[in-house]
């Protein structure tokens, strides 16, 4: 019984394609989230079929996932970023701009009074304030 196996779910590369794009105008039509688990019940075919594509069919495949990726991106929705988060890696990120400047100063040549209020200073600035005032 050689060359008998589980049938590919889509006979053709084109067919893969062109149920996709079915898929895809159905969601348009119907107001409907496009995703991988729709596709698949639109299909009757469960999840590990639709991955195992990738292996048939690559090239498909791989424009299949971009095309998909592009629909969830219209959907401005918190859905929409929850399901490029999770299915295609998308994160949040948040860019914090610090400036840390130290200046090395000898105060070695300040009175003892200087020294306390440098101890309580708070803050760089502050402490450049005492030992100005002390230098004069």
């Amino acid at each position: 019984m050689a060359g008998k196996g589980r049938p590919k779910a889509f006979a053709t590369e084109k067919d893969f394609e062109q149920k996709f794009l079915d898929y895809i105008e159905h969601c348009r039509e119907n107001k409907r989230f496009a995703n991988i688990a729709g596709f698949c019940a639109y299909c009757h075919i469960v999840r590990d079929t639709f991955y195992a594509q990738k292996e048939y069919y690559s090239d498909t495949y791989n424009i299949i996932m971009d095309i998909l990726e592009d629909e969830v991106l219209q959907d401005n929705t918190y859905r929409a970023q929850l399901y490029l988060k999770n299915k295609f890696g998308y994160k949040d990120k948040q860019e914090i701009e610090s400036k840390n400047t130290n200046i090395n100063t000898d105060i070695s040549d300040l009175p003892p009074e200087a020294l306390e209020e440098i101890a309580k200073a708070q803050g760089q600035e502050e402490v450049m304030r005492i030992v100005g005032k002390y230098r004069k």
